[in-house]
């Protein structure tokens, strides 16, 4: 099985560059840790790390969790934002806002619950405020999703796949999965087969 697969991004992009990037981070962490550990099923703070990692190889510059001001309502007061990359060059600024949902794949709302979680993470990319921005800024709302099974055998990795990068009915632009190439976490009672992350454009006013 393929442990990349990706939709709504082209291939060279630096945004392509980037996901592939972090599914190659994702490959050499397990290769070390595995199957003692994997690296998507810590929460939304280190998968961003690894986001941020994934463009630092790429050699671009990296803000994590940096102090900004955010509006709440008509007032403006201090708060964090989650990602800050610059590529170099004449690229664009680009800044994530993340979340992270672990849902059961098995029930129907799996596209339900991404979208809801898409919706807030976007929310967050308009609350920085324009001054905060730079000129050539592009927002970009991710949710990193960690589907589970609560059993092995009921795992369809085809299924699974397709339901994910079928960005439209996600309300999504872009989607990037990366499946675990292990014997899929035999130390937990749960299977914890890949993590995506689901992304969307934002347009502030």
């Amino acid at each position: 099985m393929e442990s990349f697969y990706y939709a709504g991004v082209r291939r060279g992009s630096f945004l392509h560059k980037l996901l592939e990037s972090w599914a190659d981070t994702l490959c050499k962490y397990e290769e070390i840790m595995y199957p003692s550990d994997l690296p998507y099923l810590y929460r939304e703070r280190t998968n961003v790390g690894f986001l941020a990692s994934a463009a630092t190889k790429l050699g671009a510059l990296v803000l994590e969790e940096f102090s900004c001001n955010k509006k709440r309502g008509r007032k403006q007061r201090p708060g964090r934002a989650d990602l800050w990359i610059w590529a170099g060059g004449k690229a664009p600024d680009y800044q994530f806002e993340a979340k992270y949902i672990s849902p059961n794949a098995r029930t129907k709302p799996l596209e339900s619950e991404i979208k809801e979680a898409l919706k807030e993470a976007t929310k967050d990319i308009c609350k920085i405020p324009m001054h905060d921005r730079a000129e050539d800024w592009v927002g970009i709302g991710i949710v990193f999703v960690v589907p589970y099974f609560p059993r092995r055998r009921e795992f369809s990795s085809n299924q699974l796949r397709n339901r994910l990068l079928h960005i439209s009915s996600l309300n999504a632009d872009f989607c990037a999965i990366h499946f675990c190439q292990g014997e899929l976490q035999a130390t937990t009672p749960h299977c914890f087969p890949c993590v995506a992350i689901v992304g969307k454009y934002v347009k502030c006013p």
